[in-house]
């Protein structure tokens, strides 16, 4: 997506970010190391929603481009809540 097509909503509640110190698993398939938050303590709240951390992976190479560069590596945050 280019930078230039991006709309801010003015209407979005700030997103509360409940992350603690914890130890991780970690794993490398070859394509992303991955690390595991097998502990459920981490968290985000967006609209009301609680979403818990799930994993924390980082592809490499990037699977997005920013104005058609590909990146060596690039992080996910994986988030998922009780009700999706």
């Amino acid at each position: 997506m280019e930078l230039t097509k991006i709309k801010i909503d003015k209407n979005l509640q700030d997103i509360q970010i409940n992350y603690k110190h914890i130890a991780f698993t970690m794993m490398n398939n070859g394509h992303t190391i991955q690390a595991n938050d097998t502990f459920g303590s981490n968290s985000i709240v967006i609209e009301e929603k609680q979403c818990k951390l799930i994993q924390v992976h980082f592809p490499k190479p990037s699977e997005n481009q920013i104005d058609g560069k590909s990146f060596d590596m690039e992080g996910h945050l994986v988030h998922r809540n009780d009700e999706e």
